[in-house]
């Protein structure tokens, strides 16, 4: 399941129409703070470069929406990512949203979810064997 996250009704409307538009099927979730859209990962390669490539423009907005909404100086701005746990549980990891945002300026949400995914496997499937050594 392919999953984007957004802080502002707004840009997340945008994707979600136009993810419906390329008559995408889409799961919509609310957290306390956010909105989670799921995508199903059988979708083409290009669509998925295309909503990638829709999806950071839309997280400029949200983040230029949050900022405006609170000008607060003890404002509470934060991004996340959602990891899946060998349970099945889903977690959420805090990230400051400007490191996410330089992050998926480099690589994609996917590349992101992977170096996620393994990290989350080696924690809670480590492995006594070195990088160098041959398993």
């Amino acid at each position: 399941m392919l999953e984007f996250i957004f802080f502002n009704q707004e840009p997340q409307q945008r994707f979600v129409d136009l993810a419906q538009e390329h008559g995408i099927e889409i799961t919509l979730n609310r957290e306390e703070e956010s909105w989670i859209v799921q995508l199903p990962e059988d979708i083409d390669d290009k669509l998925v470069d295309l909503l990638e490539q829709h999806y950071d423009e839309l997280m400029d907005l949200d983040q230029r929406l949050t900022e405006q909404h609170d000008n607060s100086d003890d404002a509470l701005h934060s991004a996340g990512i959602t990891i899946q746990v060998k349970n099945g549980e889903t977690v959420y990891a805090r990230v400051p949203p400007e490191l996410l945002n330089r992050v998926l300026q480099c690589i994609s949400n996917e590349e992101l979810n992977q170096i996620v995914n393994a990290i989350v496997e080696a924690v809670e499937n480590p492995q006594p064997t070195r990088l160098c050594q041959k398993t």
